[in-house]
């Protein structure tokens, strides 16, 4: 297995780059959020790798940590999911957001994914809500939320859609909440409150 490369960006994309090491340019898939953190072409990268071998192809996938990556190992270990969805699924947000949509149950999040519909999202939480929680992740212990507390996102999101603002908007804000509020239990009338002044961030 390919540990990583490191080695001069020769060109990127959203979704790949080429990376030139000791003369051998490697073109490696890699997520939108990983496209940010590689440099301009003629910089210096490196990219924690997982390569997926099929009868007629070899592809490497790349990302900015080894947490990345072993969370993109999870993904791919889901009944129905390849590398490409895989790939699209940590595009659509970091490994962070993900862990904790799927600890939380919260479908809603997860299919506001492009791609992602409501089976495939549930999939996810069933097979991998288990094993995300015997793991940390950037240091930090997963924890648990209640089912009172899913249900009090759930209907946070659907009062800030009802005010006008769009689900990824809503989102976004509710997530940006929780993250500046170490209380772990909120009203819905609170939560709403709270996400209201992200609003003008995220839109």
């Amino acid at each position: 297995m390919i540990f990583a490369i490191e080695g001069k960006v020769v060109s990127k994309a959203p979704t790949e780059v080429v990376i030139d090491v000791g003369g051998v340019n490697y073109l490696v898939n890699i997520p939108v959020t990983v496209y940010d953190k590689i440099g301009d072409p003629g910089s210096t990268a490196k990219l924690y790798t997982y390569l997926i071998v099929r009868e007629e192809e070899m592809v490497l996938y790349g990302f900015s940590t080894v947490e990345e990556r072993e969370f993109f190992k999870l993904l791919i270990s889901v009944s129905g999911i390849g590398p490409k969805m895989a790939q699209a699924i940590m595009s659509g947000m970091s490994v962070d957001e993900l862990k904790e949509s799927i600890m939380r149950g919260d479908v809603s999040t997860l299919v506001s994914i492009p791609g992602v519909g409501k089976k495939t999202a549930e999939r996810v939480i069933v097979e991998l809500k288990d094993k995300i929680a015997k793991i940390e992740f950037a240091g930090k212990k997963v924890e648990l939320i209640s089912t009172d507390q899913v249900e009090v996102r759930n209907e946070a999101l659907l009062a800030l859609i009802s005010l006008g603002f769009t689900r990824q908007v809503a989102e976004k804000a509710i997530r940006l909440a929780l993250k500046e509020n170490e209380k772990r239990e909120f009203t819905v009338e609170e939560l709403v409150k709270l996400a209201l002044r992200h609003v003008s961030s995220v839109r």
